[in-house]
């Protein structure tokens, strides 16, 4: 339980902060229940020290090509449910340039030099992964493939 965060430098005094509190509690019954909410997406500038959120569902970010990307990826133990905010690219000013996969889940973004490999999670649309061209959003290439555990009864969220 409690705050989680991560922070990226954007270069010219600018840092990006983002992620989740998680939250706990227990029923009637006894049992536990764990959720999160997002921290969105803050820009602050160290010069002025001011802070502005440009995304409040983000849980999550990476700086890749000159562009800040978003997603967001939250799990609710009571009901089950993952949710997210899809993928969102920035200019490090935080002009959004895109939005990409509406509100799907995003459970990985890997930067390949001045491109993204983006993951959806759950029962997200995306279902495959996604090759990203990082300055514009275009969608280069798709992925599909399936994993299976061999121990565990949860599905690989990739």
């Amino acid at each position: 339980e409690g705050p989680n965060r991560q922070a990226l430098w954007l270069g010219h005094g600018r840092l990006a902060v983002t992620g989740t509190d998680t939250h706990a509690s227990l029923d009637a019954r006894g049992r536990q229940a764990q959720w999160q909410t997002p921290a969105g997406l803050k820009l602050i500038d160290t010069r002025r020290w001011s802070i502005r959120t440009i995304d409040e569902h983000a849980t999550s970010a990476a700086f890749v090509a000159g562009t800040l990307l978003a997603s967001g990826l939250l799990w609710d133990s009571r009901s089950g449910e993952i949710s997210g905010s899809g993928l969102t690219g920035y200019a490090p000013d935080g002009r959004r340039r895109f939005h990409l996969y509406g509100d799907d889940p995003i459970s990985g973004v890997q930067p390949v030099g001045s491109r993204v490999l983006v993951a959806g999670a759950g029962r997200s649309r995306l279902r495959t992964a996604g090759l990203i061209d990082a300055r514009t959003g275009r969608q280069l290439r798709r992925a599909g493939f399936r994993v299976t555990l061999l121990a565990g009864d949860q599905p690989f969220w990739y």
